[in-house]
């Protein structure tokens, strides 16, 4: 169940403590409300780190229906053809 949650090492679990400093606990050492806590808190989506932008061109990606070649190839495609018939 904790590797469902992308806990690796049930004995070293990133803990916030009373003071607000995190420190690495055993699983087997927290009483049920704490371990309670930490699976409520690993639910939660983890941090894509990706901006709006990323995110819509996955999606633009993901709603063609291509691979993300076949998507890049597209897109180099389209803008090789507009250039050419931008040429006198």
């Amino acid at each position: 169940m904790l590797k469902d949650r992308g806990i690796e090492d049930k004995s070293k679990i990133k803990f916030e403590n009373e003071d607000g400093q995190v420190e690495e606990v055993d699983w087997n050492n927290l009483n049920d409300q704490d371990k309670l806590n930490i699976l409520r808190s690993s639910e939660e989506q983890p941090e894509t780190g990706l901006d709006d932008s990323e995110i819509n061109l996955i999606n633009a990606i993901r709603t063609s229906g291509m691979t993300p070649q076949e998507y890049l190839n597209y897109i180099g495609n389209y803008a090789a053809q507009s250039y050419a018939q931008q040429e006198p």
